[in-house]
């Protein structure tokens, strides 16, 4: 799965926005990385490419919080990782 830390911005703010996610600092290691992980992908103009390992592991994180949620709130995050994976198809064609 191709990303680019792009990406990774309006997946943060989705989930900060449902009070799923507190803060950039715990964002990184949610997504098995470290806590300046996120804005270190802000300071490089957005288009660092996300290692494949970190963009699965937060395509799975949002997938089992989505298992956990009720409906509505259910439904919200199932539209990020949709979005999250338009995202990597294009990033995708984009390294070609």
């Amino acid at each position: 799965m191709k990303m680019y830390g792009v990406n990774l911005v309006p997946v943060f703010m989705e989930l900060r926005r449902l009070g799923l996610i507190e803060s950039e600092r715990r964002f990184g290691p949610w997504i098995g990385r470290g806590p300046d992980y996120y804005r270190d992908h802000g300071r490089a103009d957005g288009y660092a490419r996300v290692a494949p390992r970190t963009a699965l592991r937060l395509r799975r994180q949002l997938q089992d919080l989505a298992r956990r949620l009720p409906p509505g709130l259910r439904s919200e995050v199932e539209a990020i990782s949709k979005r999250l994976e338009r995202d990597a198809t294009v990033a995708t064609m984009l390294a070609r």
